[in-house]
């Protein structure tokens, strides 16, 4: 039997009023209880991933950088090749070598930081947008960039620590690995409720944390399933770069053969500047944006909206 909230005495089934202090028994809804189901997250959460602007916000940031990389490296690998035989004999201008190196070099770090960074947005406005859709709520997506760019601080936080902690516990000896997966495991859905639910990064990595240990099994399963599927798709990626490189092969092969290096260098050179890698590049970009919005955004997102309604029935039982 149910029991009175306010003087504790027990109500008969049925009641709507306390008999002894005639306080009104609201009774809640019986919620029936589910699991959260690893199969239907993974398979519930590609649709909703794969929109328009989500495809775009991430595909054309990777290609330009990729794009960036192939113009840029050739040019590294001619660059020692020309100079090797004069640093062999000590002729060259070392200053002049130097400067021209770290000129190309420059170029390519600040590639890096501008994608790192944009990164950190994207991933904002892509967890936004999975959200509306999953929720039944589409909304502008207009709302989506807004909200990332008000989101920005916390996510950058999230994004910082991370890649400290992953360092930090991966030079550790042997077990070093394993402290990187759980580090990674613990900040799995820590964007989607700084985004989602506008928590702080502090706040929702308290709610990261708070989920993982009230739904451990079904987030454990979702993380390594999600992980496993993650390389699979990016190892697809890699089909097309590959077959690319399959005619030039008896290129570098003769290159290796003697073993000069600056032959070698511009045999990689060739490769790198060939008009079949950059299709493709192209097409493994198209792959590689499918799996980082599916299992990058997509799963997570789903995962933190599941066990957040689940933990809200939880409450309600």
């Amino acid at each position: 039997m149910p029991f009175c909230a306010k003087c504790g005495k027990e109500i008969p089934e049925g009641a709507q009023f306390c008999s002894n202090c005639g306080t009104q028994v609201h009774v809640l809804p019986k919620v029936e209880k589910k699991d959260v189901s690893a199969s239907e997250i993974i398979g519930g959460s590609f649709k909703p991933s794969m929109s328009f602007g989500n495809f775009l916000i991430v595909f054309v940031p990777m290609l330009l950088f990729f794009i960036t990389l192939l113009q840029l490296m050739p040019q590294v690998l001619l660059l020692i090749a020309e100079k090797l035989p004069q640093i062999r004999t000590g002729t060259v201008d070392m200053a002049t070598f130097v400067a021209t190196l770290l000129r190309i070099v420059s170029v390519v770090g600040a590639s890096v930081l501008i994608y790192s960074l944009f990164g950190i947005y994207q991933e904002g406005v892509v967890i936004d947008n999975i959200g509306n859709k999953i929720m039944g709520a589409p909304k502008p997506y207009a709302q989506s960039l807004r909200s990332a760019l008000s989101r920005y601080p916390s996510l950058f936080v999230a994004a910082l620590l991370l890649t400290i902690l992953s360092i930090l516990v991966g030079v550790i000896p042997y077990v070093g690995w394993i402290l990187r997966l759980v580090v990674v495991c613990i900040f799995f859905v820590v964007y989607q409720g700084i985004v989602l639910d506008r928590l702080g990064f502090a706040d929702g990595f308290k709610r990261s944390y708070q989920y993982l240990r009230g739904y451990a099994s079904p987030f454990i399963v979702v993380y390594i399933l999600t992980t496993i599927l993650a390389i699979i798709i990016a190892v697809i990626g890699l089909i097309p770069i590959g077959i690319a490189a399959v005619p030039l092969i008896p290129r570098m092969v003769s290159a290796f053969i003697p073993g000069e290096p600056s032959e070698i260098l511009r045999a990689l050179a060739e490769l790198l500047a060939s008009p079949t890698v950059y299709l493709s590049f192209i097409i493994a970009c198209v792959i590689w944006t499918v799996n980082e919005l599916y299992t990058t955004y997509g799963i997570p997102t789903k995962l933190y909206l599941e066990i957040r309604e689940k933990s809200k029935e939880d409450r309600r039982v």
